[in-house]
């Protein structure tokens, strides 16, 4: 069974969301991250991209 983390962001930053991906990786290497994202640059919506 694989663990699933869900998110919310609307406005934020990569560097807001850093922070939150990479402790999620940390914590729980094997667990789906989903993020529903509105609003943000395409800056972070590319580093969300690459990062899986």
């Amino acid at each position: 069974m694989k663990n699933l983390i869900l998110g919310a962001a609307k406005g934020y930053g990569w560097d807001i969301l850093e922070p939150f991906v990479t402790s999620c990786k940390m914590n729980c290497p094997d667990a789906e991250i989903v993020l529903f994202v509105d609003e943000i640059s395409d800056f972070s919506r590319d580093k969300l991209k690459r990062g899986g």
